[in-house]
């Protein structure tokens, strides 16, 4: 009893005098999480906790040293971090670099907030370049007829040759000249566009189709005479296809006649600003289209290019003028010049043939040799050039023919297969001829859709009537 009185006078005197002895569960506990803190960060988060939940804990100064001690650090290796600021703000809310942190803190959360939405917009430009582009391969039939009709009608220099032609009209020579390059003869010019796409249909998945337009340029000793812009294999109901995204079927006359009417009326907007100046012709019958006789050159358009003229994003596996590659202009007055006959594919030395059968070298002279004892005569066989393309090639043996449904070799006017046109419509002014055609229907027909732009001579002007001898009078 008396050893109780003396240890309960110890505790009161030690609680008088300021001091803590044992300390209280929750002081433990606080104390407890900063030594067992997992990392430098989860110790400098239990010390602030402890400093603020036990002020007057049993730890509470060894806590202030430590925190003091590690302030100046905390801030410097977070200073120019969100992470790094927001820590020291945590363990530091009423620290010495305060309102440094914050300051800093609210600059790094406007230039991510800035990032953000440039992220957002950069994304919705991206979405809508990709939907213009779309539309630009859709339409792109529609912007190539424009151009070049108007092109072609405002023309300089019709009756002259294409270098002329060309020097007059710099716009024509630029867009002429890019690629895919023209293919020329001393007759013809011809440039190949050729777009793959495909259309849905109801009920099942897409068609694949190709679409073909050709451009010729036609001369007549040399001098322009008439330009073309030709889409083969019933082309306007291809372009309806492409534009409007709905199947024509083949073999169907309602659904091509209202796809060949469509096209009509897309070229007549395209003319529309020429109103004034071509007047529509009563009636125009149109002879039948030779197909070109030159194939094309192998090179793929971009047809999502904003400009037809200028295209820059032209796909090519050769270095060709025009293209992507950055090549120089193509020299036009180069285009004109007959290509040269092509070298065969293989060539097959002469060879010696004896009556009985037996072959035998040639000399090199070609001399006849003298026959062997007993063979009788020799029969002298001349060289056998074998082409790489057979004749029904459509240009020179080193080309293929041409693709995407392209027209054959030509044929003849007036050959069979080819067919009359089902709508023309022509108009005239400027000393031209303007022609709009769709050919007729039917699964298999061959012939053209399209353009022509032809100079015709003006008419003769006639002579006023000679005025009639008054009678004399007496």
């Amino acid at each position: 009893m008396k050893g109780s009185s003396i240890g309960l006078a110890l505790v009161l005197v030690l609680a008088a005098s300021g001091c803590r002895v044992f300390a209280g569960p929750a002081d433990y506990a606080d104390y407890r999480a900063i030594r067992l803190a997992p990392d430098d960060e989860a110790r400098l988060i239990a010390l602030q906790q402890y400093s603020e939940r036990q002020p007057e804990g049993q730890w509470a100064n060894e806590v202030k040293v430590e925190r003091a001690g590690r302030e100046n650090e905390t801030f410097e290796l977070g200073k120019s971090s969100r992470s790094g600021l927001e820590l020291y703000l945590r363990v530091y809310p009423d620290g010495t670099f305060a309102p440094q942190a914050r300051s800093r803190l609210a600059a790094i959360e406007l230039i991510e907030r800035r990032r953000r939405e440039g992220g957002a917009q950069a994304e919705q430009l991206a979405a809508a370049r990709k939907q213009r582009e779309a539309e630009l391969r859709r339409t792109w039939v529609t912007r190539f007829a424009g151009y070049w009709s108007s092109t072609l009608i405002g023309l300089t220099g019709w009756g002259d040759t294409i270098p002329e032609v060309a020097r007059q009209n710099p716009r024509f020579s630029r867009a002429f000249g890019a690629a895919p390059r023209p293919r020329c003869t001393a007759e013809e010019c011809v440039k190949y566009y050729t777009s793959q796409f495909a259309i849905p249909v109801p009920g099942g998945t897409r068609v694949e189709r190709t679409l073909s337009l050709v451009l010729r340029l036609r001369m007549q000793e040399g001098k322009l005479q008439r330009a073309e812009l030709l889409l083969p294999s019933q082309g306007f109901s291809r372009w309806y296809e492409l534009e409007e995204r709905k199947p024509v079927t083949v073999g169907d006359g309602a659904s091509r006649a209202a796809a060949a009417s469509w096209a009509i009326e897309r070229l007549q907007q395209a003319l529309a600003p020429l109103t004034g100046e071509l007047m529509p012709v009563a009636s125009h019958a149109l002879a039948p289209i030779p197909a070109p006789s030159i194939g094309p050159s192998g090179e793929l358009t971009d047809t999502s290019a904003e400009d037809p003229s200028e295209p820059p994003k032209q796909l090519s596996g050769m270095d060709a003028p025009g293209s992507a590659a950055g090549a120089t202009q193509a020299d036009v007055s180069e285009l004109v010049k007959p290509k040269e006959g092509a070298a065969p594919d293989m060539v097959f030395a002469p060879l010696g043939v004896t009556r009985e059968g037996q072959t035998f070298e040639v000399p090199a002279n070609g001399s006849k040799p003298a026959p062997a004892a007993g063979s009788g005569e020799v029969m002298m066989m001349d060289p056998l050039a074998v082409p790489k393309n057979d004749a029904s090639a459509p240009n020179d043996a080193n080309e293929p023919a041409a693709q995407g449904g392209a027209a054959p070799a030509p044929a003849p006017a007036g050959a069979e297969g080819v067919q009359a046109p089902a709508i023309v419509r022509a108009l005239q002014g400027r000393g031209l001829r303007v022609v709009l055609f769709a050919a007729a229907g039917g699964a298999s027909a061959p012939a053209y859709d399209g353009v022509i732009i032809e100079r015709v001579a003006p008419a003769a002007a006639t002579k006023p009537a000679a005025p009639k001898p008054r009678p004399r009078t007496p």
